[in-house]
């Protein structure tokens, strides 16, 4: 079960906001995500077990949401484990991949 730590934070200095990021294109273990949210409404991080974009839910391991201005620290305790690769996904709604609007979010991740 991934732990949760969210609180209000600094803008990240360095530049890189995206919808997307592609943490691994092959086998890897997610330990860590960081998300801070520049958009002006909540946006659902969804953690998927897929070597390219995600479509469908059907790959999604993980999800979690970050309000507007927000900052998310997940740790995945032991490691999550992803057979096919790690893509990180803004989307707009809790029940689909759909992709969020703007590139707002600022994206880092922990992955052995």
């Amino acid at each position: 079960m991934p732990s949760f730590n969210t609180r209000n934070a600094a803008t990240p200095t360095t530049d890189g906001y995206k919808k997307l990021l592609a943490a691994s294109a092959k086998p890897a273990v997610l330990n860590e995500v960081r998300v801070y949210n520049n958009g002006s409404g909540t946006d659902y991080i969804q953690v998927h077990d897929a070597a390219t974009t995600p479509t469908a839910l059907t790959t999604m391991k993980a999800q979690f949401a970050v309000a507007a201005g927000g900052y998310a620290i997940v740790a995945f305790e032991g490691g999550l484990p992803c057979y096919n690769g790690i893509q990180i996904f803004g989307s707009s709604a809790d029940d689909a991949v759909t992709a969020i609007a703007a590139d707002d979010l600022h994206i880092s991740t922990s992955i052995a």
